[in-house]
C-alpha cells in the first residue's frame, strides 16, 4: 500500500467497490458487527490557504 501512496494522484487505481481491499466497507461491516473499527491512516490535514479579500 505504501507504493502506491508514493505514485502521482493520477497514476493510482481505484479499489472496486466490495473487493477485500475496501477499506471503508471492511470498516462498516466491522462496525455493524461491533468489532473495533479502524481510522484510515493516510488522512492528511489539509493546509489553510490564504485568503485575498
Amino acid at each position: 500500500m505504501e507504493e502506491e501512496s508514493r505514485k502521482p494522484a493520477s497514476e493510482r487505481k481505484v479499489p472496486e467497490f466490495g473487493s477485500d481491499k475496501d477499506f471503508q466497507l471492511i470498516q462498516a461491516i466491522n462496525h455493524l458487527k461491533g468489532k473495533p473499527v479502524l481510522v484510515s491512516k493516510t488522512q492528511v490535514e489539509r493546509k489553510e490557504e490564504a485568503k485575498d479579500n
